[in-house]
């Protein structure tokens, strides 16, 4: 029987992902440094801290490995820096803002549930933008 209940695990997965295509869909299938395919999505604010943010597509940025686990190393202001110079300081403001402490309980199978149908709709909005822009 429980085999076939959906986990809370398995829906965040699918989330995870689903966040993850829809950063590519918005930025690009490149590294935001270098040429390299993005391989990973980084969570500018992180996500263990800013658990509300983790799904926010303004808190993605595309990245190689190599470039992700230098965006890990907090004590690279440099890369930190880069990224708020690319975005602009508008959008770190903008994010920065919604930095907020956020008990990580709104997390239940139903919040999971609503995400991952908000990012499959943002998924389909960005892939007919991306068309219109050929």
């Amino acid at each position: 029987m429980k085999d076939n209940l959906i986990s809370k695990i398995d829906i965040r997965n699918e989330c995870d992902e689903l966040w993850r295509r829809l950063i590519v869909a918005i930025y690009g299938p490149k590294c935001t440094f270098c040429s390299r395919t993005a391989v990973d999505c980084h969570h500018y604010f992180g996500k263990n801290l800013f658990p509300h943010l983790r799904y926010v597509p303004d808190n993605g940025i595309p990245c190689c490995r190599q470039h992700h686990n230098e965006m890990h190393d907090k004590s690279n202001k440099k890369i930190q820096q880069r990224i708020i110079d690319l975005r602009g300081k508008f959008w770190y403001n903008k994010l920065k803002a919604k930095t907020y402490p956020m008990e990580i309980s709104f997390f239940n199978l139903n919040y999971l549930i609503k995400v991952r149908k908000s990012l499959k709709r943002q998924i389909k909005a960005q892939r007919s933008i991306n068309l219109i822009r050929i």
